[in-house]
């Protein structure tokens, strides 16, 4: 009898400490989180903006340059794709990756990549020169008398 209200004992409180983590195993939520860097410091007020299976969520980077959002595992379940993409004064950076577990890391560095504004003034320079030959083109075709 003793042997048996043991057993019964040992049996409810295995069950009472396992019930908690099975229950904390299917939260039915997918927490993306990552580090926002720039030239390898941390950067704080970054806006990041995560995106999993078309669901946009948007947050900022705390001091410690750490951003965390929470999907419901519907909307981002394993196997999904996530795009992270964060901006701060001008700089930006992204990444994707493709999640295979309820917590995922994606860090992302920021860059500045400059326009350049000798390129805008070359092509607008061709443009130029372009539109104006066949506009001649065009004009000569019609003083001659030929059909355009």
């Amino acid at each position: 009898m003793a042997n048996r209200i043991l057993a019964i004992l040992f049996s409810s409180l295995l069950f009472a400490f396992l019930l908690p983590s099975i229950s904390f195993a299917d939260s039915g939520e997918t927490t993306i989180s990552g580090l926002v860097t720039e030239k390898g410091s941390p950067v704080k007020d970054a806006q990041v903006i995560v995106v999993c299976n078309k669901t946009t969520e948007n947050t900022i980077t705390n001091l410690k340059g750490i951003y965390e959002v929470v999907f419901k595992e519907n909307k981002c379940p394993m196997g999904s794709t996530v795009s992270v993409s964060a901006s701060y004064k001008g700089e930006s950076g992204d990444n994707e990756k493709k999640i295979n577990c309820q917590t995922n890391i994606i860090n992302i560095a920021l860059v500045n990549v400059p326009q350049v504004p000798e390129f805008n003034a070359i092509t607008d320079t061709g443009a130029l020169i372009m539109g104006g030959a066949v506009f001649l083109a065009v004009r000569k075709r019609e003083v001659s008398g030929q059909k355009v």
